[in-house]
């Protein structure tokens, strides 16, 4: 919904949902360099997987622009598990998590166009030793690259994916001294670059 920012009266509100009539979740909200803000969420189903369900709206009055579902979403909506990136240009970068076999995950990002919704493009990672790969955030630098933190095999994972084509560029990860489980929970990229990770 869109509030006025002198008192917060309700200027519009929407509501989407699935077709399985679950309890479907909104992750994150960005407003786009046109003014129009986009969402994403999950719709759930009734069995594994759910779908991601992206929607651009009109500012003025939360009219639908474009509305985009995929199937491969984590059927679970106690957390969040999904964020959103603007691009340069105005595209939408979402990233999430999706099955990788019975019990583990891989990241996944989608690029939406920025007038249709058309997907630009899709990447799935999965780590080279195929442990689990577990997205928490997603921030942007200044250079316009994409930062995935999470945890990976129980360690910290650090990605970053350059914007254009969505191709990895390098990852990192980190074990505490205890060899106990780490997860990477949030991030911020410096001024000059830097990437400080927290979790």
């Amino acid at each position: 919904m869109k509030l006025r920012a002198a008192d917060g009266e309700i200027l519009w509100k929407i509501h989407s949902g699935g077709p399985s009539r679950q309890a479907d979740r909104g992750w994150s909200i960005v407003v786009g360099p046109d003014g129009n803000p986009v969402v994403t969420g999950v719709l759930a189903t009734t069995v594994d997987p759910a779908y991601f369900c992206t929607i651009k709206l009109r500012s003025a009055d939360g009219g639908e622009i474009w509305n985009r579902t995929i199937l491969g979403a984590i059927n679970y909506i106690e957390r969040e598990a999904g964020w959103l990136a603007v691009c340069d240009d105005g595209d939408i970068v979402m990233a999430s998590r999706t099955w990788a076999g019975s019990s583990s995950y891989d990241v996944v990002l989608h690029r939406y166009d920025a007038a249709d919704g058309a997907i630009v493009w899709q990447k799935q990672y999965d780590s080279p030793s195929h442990a689990g790969d577990d997205a928490n955030r997603m921030v942007r630098d200044a250079a316009g690259n994409l930062i995935v933190v999470g945890v990976r095999g129980g360690d910290f994972m650090v990605l970053l994916f350059e914007p254009a084509q969505g191709e990895l560029v390098w990852s990192a990860g980190y074990n505490g001294p205890a060899n106990g489980y780490d997860a990477a929970a949030a991030a911020a990229a410096g001024p000059a670059g830097e990437i400080l990770v927290t979790g």
